[in-house]
């Protein structure tokens, strides 16, 4: 019932604890309290369905792509060591039959991984892995030799299998065709306005120079160190020539040469000091 909804319905009953289901008959379950549900989309349910043969087959190459897939392993990740910390986990189930791998420790054991390397899990997978990890947990309490991934391989196997019919592409190609004619037909006018722009000088764009601030702030740390600097010349070099005419100015001018002489010095500690610790 539940891979019926997940895997063909795509809206499933997201809280399965067994206060929320009722026997009618024999073969009828009822289910109550739809407070919290989950929907997943056809391509979503597709690469669900993908990531689940990966995981039944071991293969670990497949599941590093599906994991890609459904928008978890993102562009920072490293998929070559993602790779090898999910080989190694393989190997732990290399040995163990499906038949006695538990959902629950297989998904805990897998993300354990994956959150190591600080990989994003969307909404509606968390939302749905959670359903599982529950539903396998109730089962398992009715018939303690019920086993998940034996139930739902079918399920998963017919929908990979209809998603690789090219009967099933039809649709979605025709869609395809409709936009790349709508692109050709548009197309020809862009350019021609593209260019228009060009020619009228009114085309504007625009950059974005990315990892640029960390060297702006260095390019207005130097210019400024060079202002300072020339600033300090100019303080030293005009007191200098004061000094220099010493005997030919009035007693009165040579005790200010002093005081122009102090507040350089001091700027000048204060440089040198700047600059090496903007170094470190």
């Amino acid at each position: 019932m539940y891979f019926k909804m997940i895997f063909e319905d795509g809206f499933f009953h997201a809280d399965p604890h067994p206060g929320n289901f009722l026997v009618v008959s024999e073969d009828v379950i009822g289910v109550m309290d739809f407070g919290t549900v989950g929907r997943i989309t056809d391509e979503t349910r597709a690469q669900v369905s993908q990531l689940f043969v990966a995981l039944i087959n071991k293969d670990v190459s497949e599941l590093v792509d599906r994991l890609i897939d459904v928008g978890i392993v993102t562009e920072e990740t490293d998929k070559r060591l993602l790779t090898y910390d999910i080989d190694m986990l393989m190997m732990r189930y290399h040995d163990i039959s499906v038949r006695q791998v538990r959902v629950a420790e297989a998904l805990n054991d897998l993300f354990g991984v994956v959150y190591k390397h600080r990989v994003i899990i969307p909404t509606e997978l968390g939302l749905l892995l959670k359903t599982l990890v529950t539903l396998e947990g109730v089962c398992t309490m009715l018939d303690p030799g019920f086993n998940l991934i034996e139930v739902g391989r079918p399920f998963a196997s017919q929908l990979v299998s209809e998603k690789a019919n090219p009967l099933r592409w039809a649709p979605e190609l025709l869609e395809d065709l409709r936009q790349l004619n709508k692109l050709l037909r548009t197309l020809p006018q862009q350019i021609s306005d593209t260019l228009k722009q060009v020619g009228e000088g009114k085309l504007k764009v625009s950059l974005d120079h990315l990892g640029m601030g960390g060297f702006m702030n260095t390019l207005r740390r130097v210019i400024d160190q060079l202002s300072l600097s020339i600033l300090i010349a100019s303080f030293v070099l005009g007191s200098s020539l004061i000094i220099a005419q010493g005997r030919l100015l009035p007693p009165g001018v040579m005790p200010l040469t002093f005081l122009i002489l102090v507040p350089a010095a001091l700027l000048g500690l204060w440089l040198v000091f700047s600059i090496f610790t903007s170094r470190k």
